[in-house]
């Protein structure tokens, strides 16, 4: 399994509204992604749920870019996306910061 198919994994498995309704409350965005090169998928979220679907966005609230291997660690739980940020594994290209933040927590929040 490569690492798209991996990140695909992990939201649709553990990113259910059962365990992130009421840690994110009414959080609603679309996130555009554009990682390594051709990867490039967007994530609607709303209200606890999470749909991943290949291809751009029309119009996504944040688009992020970045390495795959840093996303697939934030998805995991496993570093907080601020480390990313600072350190430019991953970049706002537009948007708002919070969407990232809340991905942020729900990656946490999952991984309880």
């Amino acid at each position: 399994m490569g690492k798209l198919e991996e990140i695909y994994d992990i939201i649709s498995k553990y990113f259910t509204k059962d365990r992130l309704s009421r840690g994110l409350g009414q959080w609603s965005t679309v996130l555009q992604f554009q990682l390594d090169a051709e990867k490039t998928f967007y994530v609607i979220v709303n209200q606890g749920n999470f749909e991943v679907q290949q291809g751009i966005y029309p119009n996504p609230k944040t688009v992020v870019s970045g390495d795959i291997s840093a996303l697939k660690e934030l998805l995991n739980g496993m570093v907080d996306v601020t480390h990313f940020i600072a350190n430019g594994k991953l970049r706002l290209i537009r948007g708002d910061y919070f969407d990232l933040l809340n991905l942020s927590r729900a990656a946490y929040i999952v991984k309880r």
